[in-house]
């Protein structure tokens, strides 16, 4: 029962990424992965994982907030030294936008439609399913892969180094952000770490860019 659920919950997935940048319009993106939270909340119910397996169980909730709180200082200096040696790295087309249009994206688009769906999909049912199946080692090496794959249709455009580079990221950040979930025993460390890796970074982008 716990396999077929993964196969059928990383295919929904698959197919919903495949169709958000193949079909969805990218300023319905957001929403859509808003509704794909409910989808993912539905398969977390069917599976039976409970508060602790997904990383949402009150109790630790400041664990949770200590690990993360953590992590996401430790991105922001290393983002903050990195827009000093290297401001090009930061080079974002999507960063030439107003100023509310870049606190809408920092501060609600990336944590709500983006950071929340991510992290109850991969950190939270994914490596939750997972850990039901394999030992924790491969639990976190198979959710990370997967999380890396998931970004292959945003890119998928931009060619083979492109797509390379994206998914060997990605694949690392999710070894990190599955670590700081079971270290942590909570979501809300790896959320934390997500938000500093993706709105810090763009704030970076957007600042630099002026």
């Amino acid at each position: 029962m716990t396999r077929r659920l993964l196969v059928g919950f990383v295919a929904v997935l698959a197919t919903y990424d495949v169709l958000r940048h193949a079909v969805i319009p990218s300023g319905l993106s957001p929403w859509t992965n808003v509704a794909m939270i409910g989808v993912v909340t539905v398969f977390a119910i069917a599976a039976k994982l409970t508060a602790a397996e997904l990383g949402t169980a009150r109790a630790d909730a400041p664990r949770g907030l200590a690990w993360g709180g953590a992590a996401f200082a430790i991105v922001t200096v290393v983002l903050c030294i990195a827009a000093a040696v290297s401001p090009g790295a930061f080079d974002d087309d999507r960063a030439d936008i107003s100023a509310p249009a870049m606190l809408w994206r920092v501060l609600v688009v990336i944590p709500v439609a983006t950071v929340v769906l991510e992290e109850l999909a991969f950190r939270g049912v994914i490596l939750g399913l997972l850990r039901r199946l394999t030992a924790d080692r491969a639990a976190v090496g198979v959710s990370a892969a997967l999380f890396g794959l998931w970004h292959i249709p945003g890119v998928f455009d931009d060619g083979i180094g492109a797509i390379a580079g994206t998914v060997a990221a990605t694949t690392v950040a999710g070894v990190v952000f599955a670590v700081l979930r079971l270290r942590s025993r909570s979501l809300i460390a790896p959320a934390l770490a997500h938000v500093a890796t993706n709105s810090v970074a763009f704030a970076f982008a957007w600042s630099l860019a002026r």
